[in-house]
């Protein structure tokens, strides 16, 4: 699913375990060896010199799928993984979720990462006279909790564009409607005869540098036949 190569798995010579007080006799267990194999390359990588995210995935999988537990936790699966990593992850959690052997009840995922948002739907918990109400609900509605979904009565546009410490600018709710913009769609800044800034989506840059192709090819035809 990630690329790296077809996971194996064995268990090496027995090696001794730490000793809690140096009287104690020497107990031994067997190691675990993980490696990849790939077809473009002779020899076995081993996981010691893979990224951080590709060891922190093997890591995770294997909590997951070794531990009996049902619900599962997990907090913030995006650090060390890029955007395109964190979505094949986000895949991989939406098959392990189910009643099927193997799989887990539900997975509870705490992130900064909106690759690893639900986009069907949200559940409202609330908890009234002593007990807790959970009740589903379109997405729509997390507005009266989170006003950056758009425009909130009490709170009004979460913060606006800005720049922040990464350079980035965050793009208004109404704005990517506007625009009709997906997830991770790009968008691109260019500056006209006047100076100032100006955003396209990328159709709408495609379709500028066809005109702008369409009017250089008429323009040297036209050299060309006043040369001729």
């Amino acid at each position: 699913s990630f690329g790296v190569g077809e996971l194996e798995i064995a268990l090496g010579d027995r090696r001794p375990l730490p000793r809690t007080r140096s009287d104690e006799p020497t107990r031994y267990e067997q190691e675990i060896l993980v490696w990849f194999l790939r077809s473009n390359f002779p020899q076995p990588l081993r996981v010691e010199d893979v990224g951080s995210g590709v060891r922190q995935i093997i890591l995770i999988l294997a909590q997951m799928l070794l531990n009996p537990a049902r619900i599962i936790g997990i907090e913030e699966p995006e650090m060390n993984l890029n955007p395109e990593w964190q979505i094949r992850l986000m895949s991989v959690f939406r098959e392990l979720v189910g009643p099927e052997p193997g799989q887990v009840d539900q997975i509870f995922i705490t992130s900064h990462s909106p690759e690893f948002e639900s986009a069907e739907h949200f559940y409202d918990v609330t908890y009234r006279n002593g007990e807790t109400r959970i009740e589903r609900l379109p997405l729509d509605d997390r507005r009266k909790y989170f006003p950056i979904l758009g425009m909130s009565e009490q709170n009004g546009e979460d913060l606006g564009p800005y720049l922040n410490s990464r350079g980035q600018i965050k793009l208004p709710q109404r704005v990517i409607d506007d625009l009709n913009l997906a997830p991770r769609e790009p968008v691109f800044f260019y500056q006209d005869e006047d100076g100032h800034w100006r955003l396209r989506t990328k159709d709408e840059l495609l379709a500028l540098m066809e005109t702008t192709e369409s009017e250089t090819e008429a323009t040297n035809e036209d050299a060309d036949n006043r040369i001729g």
